[in-house]
């Protein structure tokens, strides 16, 4: 009960100096919390900008968000140009004004199967690639992916090492 005493000349300067060490603490906590940016991305092209727009649409991205976001989102923008057969889209600047943060994006060319032709040593793997169903078609990570899975399956099952 003595320590609640603020009579005494040194126990209330020890409650002051408690006190004062909460509201500084909470005034410089707020002093570091994360700042709100816009988040504006931009494409070279029509098209493309019409892919990053739907995508950013379709997840509910929100333009103001903290800068950890944003770069998060910039690069999921960048992937979602990737399965769209943009596979050098990359990111030219990243420009930060004031609380806005404008990404420019270089979407590159859409690539697209040319022709996927096997040898006679490889007949089998070349049933299982389906190679007609390539012909003239985007091509995708997911799509190559997809196909080196397929072979190394086959090969496994098959005796090859």
């Amino acid at each position: 009960m003595s320590a609640l005493k603020l009579n005494s000349g040194t126990t209330f300067k020890k409650f002051i100096l408690v006190i004062g060490a909460v509201v500084l603490t909470c005034v410089g906590l707020n002093g570091y919390a994360q700042q709100r940016f816009s988040l504006k991305v931009t494409v070279n092209g029509r098209a493309e900008q019409k892919i990053i727009d739907d995508y950013q649409r379709k997840n509910a991205i929100v333009k103001q968000t903290d800068s950890a976001t944003a770069y998060k989102i910039i690069q999921a923008c960048i992937l979602k140009l990737n399965e769209q057969g943009y596979l050098t889209a990359s990111a030219d600047s990243i420009v930060q004004v004031d609380s806005t943060i404008t990404a420019y994006i270089y979407p590159g060319n859409i690539y697209r199967w040319a022709k996927l032709e096997p040898d006679s040593a490889s007949e089998h793997i070349a049933r299982l690639a389906s190679p007609q169903s390539y012909a003239r078609k985007i091509f995708t990570p997911s799509q190559l992916a997809a196909l080196h899975k397929n072979i190394l399956t086959y090969c496994e099952n098959n005796g090859y090492p």
